[in-house]
């Protein structure tokens, strides 16, 4: 059993008619003139003819396919380091909730971050340029913090 509209709709009820391109009903075969070669081409083609001279021969463009096609193969250079860093996050935060993702193969060595040796210089920086722009329009930017605690909208840097 196949699925069959109801008699008159769209689009088996109708009679097959001629599409609108097959006898149109707007200008065809009208003159086009022709104002010569584009600007561009020929400034393009102007400065080929200069490359050519500075470099003593012709320049050929080719398009046949070259004997033996080139080895377009990625070498497997191991895994990326932001994976690395990913994989690390979410083995980081299994072993914190105690929770672990289902399906799920994690065969990799750990990654070794470096100890913190404080505040980003280039932080502070951000930091201190906030509070300079809210002392002069008299008025507290939403920050967001991202301390050792929860991640709370509208809260300053500590």
């Amino acid at each position: 059993m196949g699925f069959r509209p109801t008699a008159g709709s769209v689009p088996w009820g109708g009679a097959a008619t001629r599409p609108t391109w097959d006898t149109p009903d707007y200008p065809v075969n009208y003159y086009i003139p022709n104002f010569g070669m584009d600007h561009n081409v020929l400034t393009t083609m102007n400065s080929l003819k200069i490359a050519e001279q500075g470099q003593g021969k012709e320049l050929k463009a080719s398009f046949a396919q070259s004997e033996a096609p080139a080895d377009l193969r990625t070498p497997n250079l191991g895994q990326d380091e932001d994976v690395k860093f990913s994989l690390a996050a979410i083995n980081e935060s299994q072993k914190e909730t105690g929770q672990q993702l289902k399906g799920v193969s994690f065969a990799h060595e750990g990654v070794q971050y470096a100890q913190s040796q404080g505040m980003d210089s280039e932080i502070a920086d951000m930091q201190s340029s906030i509070r300079l722009a809210e002392t002069k329009l008299h008025h507290e930017i939403p920050t967001q913090s991202f301390s050792q605690g929860e991640v709370s909208y509208n809260q300053k840097w500590q």
